[in-house]
């Protein structure tokens, strides 16, 4: 109750807020420029299903992205951007493994596309389309944040396996990516990753190396997207191709793929919004240190909103399943999510929802030791953005 009556005094707010936004810092000096934005992210919750009643409980992030960039004599733009994970707990912000330069990377904007050199998303990644979200932060999918502890770990529930529809196969490893101008609305895009390794631009790191790791991992995406009156849309598809080079039996080449789309359609003062994507690998819970030679991972989300003015109305299932791999067990996941978001400003969202979850696994137990758990939560996230 304190969390809704916390969120309907929010308009009596925003009449304060909308007046101001903060643009992010920057300085000039000839054709360079360089900008420091940021993005802080928390949220207060209530949960249940963690074995020890209802909890309270919070979390936060908070990002810089840094960048600097130069504008050449023939229009180009060239320079070099960054994501740095300034802060973050347990439950927030942790999408890529507890990194804290996640990005760092070159980049050439040319009138023949965009080439890019360093630590970033693939281009699988980059072009994906998988349904609208109230706040992105706080979904199912690729989730940024999430609400439940495991007490037995004391790390995310969701670390052991995670709904990822778009192709982030090659995560946020270095790599070379390229991505063309839009052709009558489709537009291509590719990656190669030499190893499964962070250290800046590519070949500076081999990674870990050693048995099952994969290497030069090439990605390849197409995005469409068109209009027929009212209604807009776009369509996406990728694939991601590895190679395990020290393989060992039970382990294979990585073979990555995924599809999805979105539709918006405008009436009177609203928007709705109707989207969906499905993504499937041969590695284990999509861990590409854990490619299989039997067996498969999937993951498929539907997810709806509908908006009127800075409100935002919003539905989201997915579904998530990982064959068993040997000494793995074959992992189920469920999830739903119901959220309200209000834009106070072009900085500030809030974000009311429940989002429900359910693992099962066909051999050994989870925390409260069972062999399934039904998780569920009640949350106020609150995003700032420069």
């Amino acid at each position: 109750m304190a969390l809704a009556a916390a969120f309907a005094a929010s308009p009596a707010l925003a009449e304060d807020l909308t007046d101001w936004s903060v643009a992010p810092a920057h300085v000039s000096w000839g054709d360079w420029t360089a900008t420091l934005g940021g993005l802080a992210s928390g949220s207060a919750f209530a949960t249940s299903g963690l074995g020890s009643g209802r909890d309270a409980g919070a979390n936060f992030s908070a990002f810089l992205y840094p960048r600097i960039s130069e504008t050449l004599d023939n229009g180009w733009e060239a320079g070099v951007r960054s994501t740095i994970l300034a802060y973050h707990d347990r439950l927030a912000g942790d999408v890529y493994g507890d990194r804290t330069f996640e990005k760092a990377y070159l980049f050439l904007q040319t009138a023949y596309g965009r080439f890019e050199a360093g630590q970033a998303d693939g281009a699988a990644y980059r072009l994906s389309v998988t349904g609208p979200s109230v706040d992105e932060v706080v979904a199912i999918d690729n989730a940024g944040t999430t609400f439940f502890r495991d007490p037995s770990t004391g790390r995310a529930v969701i670390d052991q396996f995670r709904i990822e529809t778009a192709d982030l196969a090659s995560s946020n490893d270095a790599k070379f990516t390229y991505l063309s101008p839009q052709w009558f609305g489709l537009q291509l895009g590719g990656s190669y990753t030499p190893y499964d390794a962070r250290g800046g631009l590519p070949f500076i790191s081999r990674g870990a190396g050693g048995a099952g790791r994969q290497t030069n991992i090439f990605e390849g995406a197409a995005n469409y997207s068109g209009y027929a009156g009212e209604l807009s849309y776009g369509l996406y598809a990728a694939l991601s191709l590895g190679h395990d080079d020290m393989r060992t039996p039970g382990h294979d080449n990585l073979v990555d793929w995924s599809v999805g789309g979105e539709g918006d359609y405008s009436f009177d003062a609203f928007k709705f919004a109707l989207g969906a994507a499905f993504r499937q690998s041969n590695a284990y819970a999509f861990d590409i240190r854990d490619v299989r030679d039997s067996g498969e991972t999937n993951a498929w989300h539907v997810s709806t909103t509908l908006t009127k003015g800075p409100w935002i109305a919003g539905f989201e299932v997915a579904k998530g399943e990982a064959d068993n791999a040997v000494a793995r067990a074959a992992l189920d996941e469920r999830g739903f999510e119901a959220s309200l978001g209000y834009v106070l400003n072009s900085n500030l969202q809030l974000t009311l929802g429940w989002q429900g979850l359910r693992f099962r696994r066909n051999t050994g137990v989870f925390f409260n030791g069972s062999s399934a758990v039904d998780l569920n939560a009640e949350f106020l996230h609150l995003r700032f953005h420069v």
